[in-house]
């Protein structure tokens, strides 16, 4: 089980972070499929997913996550995505 930060924002212009943040979130996971409450917006380009007491998979696609599907972020990393209107975050443990 892992404490997991969603944070959909705007992608800096000239450096590789994201400059705002719009809306964030904190998931627990689990052995089955969690969702993120927050869906991306308009003013949404990213979402970084930050992982904290354990690996997870993440899926952004639309489709439930599983077990060796989507991406796996190994404890205490973040991954920033590409995130548009509707994306929605999917987690699992891994």
């Amino acid at each position: 089980m892992a404490t997991v930060s969603v944070v959909f924002g705007t992608w800096h212009s000239k450096q590789p972070i994201m400059s705002k943040a719009n809306q964030s979130e904190v998931l627990t996971s689990s052995g089955a499929s969690q969702t993120s409450a927050n869906t991306g917006t308009v003013k949404d380009n990213c979402v970084e997913v930050a992982t904290s007491g354990g690996p997870i998979w993440v899926t952004l696609d639309g489709t439930t996550a599983a077990a060796g599907e989507g991406f796996l972020l190994p404890d205490g990393t973040t991954r920033t995505f590409d995130a548009g209107a509707g994306t929605q975050v999917k987690i699992i443990d891994a």
